[in-house]
C-alpha cells in the first residue's frame, strides 16, 4: 500500500507510472498482470523477483491518505475476517469497504447499493473498529 500525507487519488495516479517503470528497469517487477486507474485510486498487480531469484505475486495499491485506515483493514484481514466486519457493519445500518465506514448506506433487493451513505471513518483502523464495537486487532491476528 502506497500513500503520502494529504494525497488524493489523482496525486497517486501520477506516482504509479514512474514507480512501476523504475522497478521494472531494476528487474524487480517482471510481469504485469493488471493495472487500473480510477477516480478512487490506482492499482498494479503483477510479479516481482526477489534477490534470490524467487518470484512472488505483488500488488501495489495507491491509496488516498484519508482512506488509509479502511484500506489497511481491507488488505490485511483474511477474507472471513473482512466479510465478518462488513456483515457486522451492514447489521448496524452501515457499510464498510476499502474506502471507509459509511453511515446510512442503503441497499435494495439483492443487496444492490441504492445510496453510498456518508463516510464516518476512514483514516484510522482503530476508529473504524471502535465505531463497529469491536476491539482493535493487529493485522497478524486478523485470521478467522
Amino acid at each position: 500500500m502506497i500513500t503520502k500525507p494529504d494525497a488524493i487519488a489523482p496525486d497517486l495516479m501520477h506516482l504509479m507510472v514512474p514507480l512501476v517503470n523504475s522497478l521494472v528497469e531494476a528487474n524487480f517487477l517482471t510481469h504485469a498482470l493488471a493495472t487500473s486507474h480510477t477516480e478512487d485510486g490506482s492499482k498494479w498487480h503483477g510479479v516481482s523477483r526477489l534477490p534470490n531469484g524467487v518470484h512472488r505475486r505483488l500488488d501495489l495499491l495507491f491509496v488516498p491518505w484519508k482512506e488509509r485506515g479502511a484500506a489497511l483493514i481491507y488488505f490485511t484481514g483474511n477474507d472471513i475476517f473482512n466479510r465478518s466486519l462488513r456483515l457486522l457493519a451492514s447489521k448496524k445500518g452501515m457499510g464498510l469497504n476499502q474506502r471507509g465506514l459509511f453511515h446510512n448506506m442503503l441497499r435494495g433487493q439483492g443487496r444492490v447499493k441504492i445510496t453510498r451513505g456518508t463516510c464516518i471513518a476512514s483514516e484510522s483502523e482503530e476508529e473504524i473498529f471502535r465505531l463497529l464495537g469491536v476491539p482493535w486487532r493487529p493485522p497478524e491476528l486478523r485470521n478467522c
